[in-house]
């Protein structure tokens, strides 16, 4: 078959190739991914050999067999003209170009259809593989949010457990400017991720899909790697609130345990 298009090609290899974020700490790891092909790239394999089998293999038997008929007439028309007089070989003669033309025009129409067909089928196709591009995508970047905003509620619950040492008359300067990059580092990854998706959206809302491919793969890496500095900049916190209190359990990865007060 012929390629569809580059970008949805591009975009698939990237979709089936970054993994979905399972949480903070290996955000930019990619998981491990079923042994077999993708379900995705099953489904169009089997769709093409379908349409091999169903559409391009017998169309190609009929223009084969329109051909090898048309020759079986020329011949017969051909045995005709020993035994034909002059002015009847003429006719003849005018047969056999009337068939040639039939043979001719009857397999142009066949061959037209067939492109027909295989345009159709390659739109189809084209339009399911960007259906499934953006779910896959689009999963990945709310994975990302997901533990994003998971790293936010961790930073609100270790900003009142220094305001509550504050309180108590403990000297917080070096947790709390940590704490201060931890949430620039988090809000460049907040935009990272929106600037990701907004891209990727104008790129696959777009007629003619011809987005900027190296921007595409920019845009999900910059995503992934601003998460991790969040998730590492959240934890130099923890660090440093460690040197004040009691150990605590919480870190980036995990931010369903809270501080302990």
């Amino acid at each position: 078959m012929k390629k569809i298009t580059t970008i949805t090609a591009t975009l698939i290899a990237l979709t089936l190739g970054t993994a979905v974020i399972a949480n903070a700490e290996n955000s930019t790891k990619p998981q491990p991914r079923a042994g077999g092909m993708p379900p995705l790239r099953q489904e169009i394999k089997n769709e093409k050999a379908e349409f091999r089998k169903d559409v391009l293999k017998p169309t190609k038997e009929q223009i084969k067999n329109k051909i090898e008929e048309g020759k079986d007439r020329i011949e017969s028309e051909r045995a005709k003209i020993a035994s034909t007089s002059p002015e009847g070989r003429k006719d003849i003669r005018e047969n056999i170009k009337n068939i040639r033309e039939e043979v001719k025009t009857g397999v142009k129409e066949t061959r037209m259809e067939l492109k027909e067909k295989r345009k159709e089928f390659q739109t189809e196709l084209k339009k399911k593989i960007e259906t499934a591009t953006r779910k896959k995508i689009e999963n990945n970047l709310n994975a990302m949010s997901e533990n994003l905003s998971k790293i936010g509620d961790l930073n609100t619950k270790i900003e009142n457990r220094l305001a509550k040492l504050t309180t108590d008359g403990k000297d917080v300067t070096a947790p709390r400017t940590a704490l201060g990059l931890a949430k620039d580092a988090w809000q460049a990854a907040k935009s990272s991720i929106e600037n990701a998706r907004t891209y990727l959206d104008s790129v696959i809302a777009s007629t003619d899909k011809t987005g900027d491919i190296n921007q595409i793969k920019e845009y999900l890496k910059t995503a992934e790697e601003k998460l991790k500095t969040s998730r590492e900049a959240t934890n130099k916190v923890v660090v440093e609130l460690r040197k004040l209190t009691p150990p605590i359990t919480p870190n980036a990865n995990n931010s369903s345990t809270t501080p302990r007060e």
